[in-house]
């Protein structure tokens, strides 16, 4: 079984930050980190609510500090999309297999437990804005 499995079915909870009360798409990234990498990157989404689209927006600008843009994303890293015109959601890029690049996103968004979907299925291929690699995983 491969890690990211074992967060597929975590329940959407607005602000949420916790694994068995819920999360967002913010407090997944901080789960998987802390669990997975030994990362704290909570300091980044403190602020963050899936219902201001703009202040997501924002604060994501200033998380980026710590981090930097990839054009080849690898297990682990983040994923930006665009919803309803901000880039305001994130999730953990997983199963990444080379030749035509393919790869899924572990994500959690209202009405929707944390699930794995195609990144170049219909659902994301036109929302992707970027990906982003943690400096300290580089």
């Amino acid at each position: 079984m491969m890690w990211w499995n074992q967060y597929v079915g975590i329940p959407y909870l607005e602000s949420g930050r916790d694994r068995d009360l819920g999360l967002d798409c913010a407090g997944l990234v901080c789960l998987v980190y802390r669990e997975q990498f030994g990362l704290e990157v909570d300091q980044f989404f403190d602020e963050y609510s899936s219902s201001d689209l703009k202040q997501s927006e924002e604060l994501l600008e200033r998380a980026r500090k710590d981090w930097h843009q990839v054009e080849k994303p690898q297990n682990g890293d983040v994923v930006l999309l665009r919803m309803l015109g901000h880039s305001c959601h994130v999730g953990v890029v997983v199963d990444v297999q080379e030749g035509p690049f393919r790869a899924s996103v572990l994500n959690v968004r209202e009405n929707v437990h944390a699930v794995i979907e195609d990144l170049r299925g219909p659902r994301w291929k036109n929302h992707i804005d970027s990906y982003w690699r943690r400096n300290e995983r580089a």
